[in-house]
């Protein structure tokens, strides 16, 4: 099975979250390219991370990825999320997927007719706690829910 190509796009403090996922699934996909306006962050970015591209413009990467991650300012996603659906490209948002509901349904329209994936990068509905307690409502083990919130926290150094 061919590898898929992953291009990374924004190299800031949210792409260093996912280095344990790209460990974990070297065998399915390499970090093929990354880019950043700051060129500094993307060498640093490609240092860590063996990839053969470094850009500063996101347009240039056509040629370079299958997918990529999208890991910048949430008023960005949309733009650069449609760009590259619209040019065949599967897409992983880091979340929130747009910052309101047009975009978000238009970039999911937009997904479904290009023939891509588009997801965000929500990992908790994987957990092995949550599929549980999904498994125990599909069940009825647990009466009838009418709503579930999740907290989560992360480490943000950025407030030390």
């Amino acid at each position: 099975m061919k590898k898929i190509r992953l291009g990374i796009i924004g190299c800031g403090n949210m792409a260093g979250q996912h280095l344990a996922s790209f460990e974990a699934l070297k065998d399915k996909m390499t970090v093929s390219a990354v880019c950043d306006t700051i060129e500094e962050r993307a060498v640093r970015a490609q240092e860590i991370l063996g990839a053969k591209h470094v850009f500063t413009d996101y347009h240039q990467m056509l040629d370079a990825v299958d997918a990529v991650l999208i890991a910048l300012p949430h008023r960005l996603h949309y733009e650069v999320g449609k760009f590259f659906i619209e040019n065949g490209k599967h897409v992983l948002m880091e979340k929130p997927l747009c910052i309101n509901e047009r975009q978000c349904l238009d970039i999911t329209a937009l997904a479904e007719k290009h023939g891509v994936k588009l997801m965000t990068a929500y990992p908790v509905r994987f957990f092995p706690e949550i599929l549980k307690l999904k498994q125990f409502i599909d069940e009825g083990l647990v009466g009838d829910v009418f709503q579930i919130a999740i907290y989560t926290d992360l480490y943000n150094s950025a407030i030390d």
